[in-house]
């Protein structure tokens, strides 16, 4: 008889996951340009990258974009060979420079009119564009409710199944949080003079969770 209460006393109780997920549209792109030249000496070829850089630089302030949101990334200096008919190396023919700096464009909307900009004022290195959402909370929070939502509609199905009711919550156990990477486009540094459109479509949250439920009489 005493196993008997014990056992009573015993909570039923159901564990279920659940996920859920967040979108919205990213609000800033990051882009990666820079100037190329080369010269018979690397003296030539530095100055012919600085005086074209410079312009690179100063329409990235006419079109609004902060200092703080533009941080050099590559740098490089290189001598050009002669190659034999095996490939090796017979003498330097010049050197080239490489100048590239991250801009982070937190107005996506002039995005397409920054690009053309940048490859008339003489960039002709852009690696690509990535797009990501500053504050991404709300859509969290969106991705986690839907979580909880999910989860709980499971253990209804179950319970329903049984004959039973589901009854309290007893814990919540968030299991991970899938933040919106930043997504990458491929551009074409040429293509992007012709006013090629960008398409920035919406960036996701995955939230994923656990709910442990009580189970009642119907």
């Amino acid at each position: 008889m005493a196993t008997s209460a014990r056992s009573q006393n015993i909570p039923r109780t159901i564990t279920v996951s659940g996920r859920g997920t967040g979108s919205a549209p990213p609000d800033t792109a990051t882009i990666n340009t820079g100037v190329q030249t080369t010269a018979a000496t690397a003296q030539e070829a530095l100055a012919a990258n600085n005086r074209q850089f410079q312009s690179v630089l100063a329409v990235l302030s006419e079109q609004g974009i902060e200092d703080r949101d533009v941080q050099t990334s590559f740098f490089n200096v290189n001598p050009q060979f002669r190659r034999g008919p095996n490939g090796e190396q017979l003498g330097i023919t010049g050197y080239r420079v490489s100048n590239q700096v991250r801009v982070i464009v937190r107005d996506i909307d002039k995005l397409g009119q920054i690009l053309d900009a940048l490859v008339t004022a003489g960039s002709n290195q852009v690696s690509g564009v990535s797009f990501s959402i500053e504050d991404n909370q709300e859509i969290t929070d969106t991705a986690r409710a839907a979580a909880v939502a999910d989860a709980t509609r499971t253990a209804g199905v179950y319970a329903a199944a049984a004959g039973i009711s589901v009854g309290r919550l007893i814990a919540i156990s968030d299991q991970s949080i899938q933040a919106p990477l930043p997504r990458a486009v491929s551009l074409d540094a040429g293509a992007a003079g012709f006013g090629v459109p960008i398409a920035s479509g919406e960036l996701q949250v995955t939230s994923n969770v656990n709910l442990q439920f009580e189970l009642v009489n119907a």
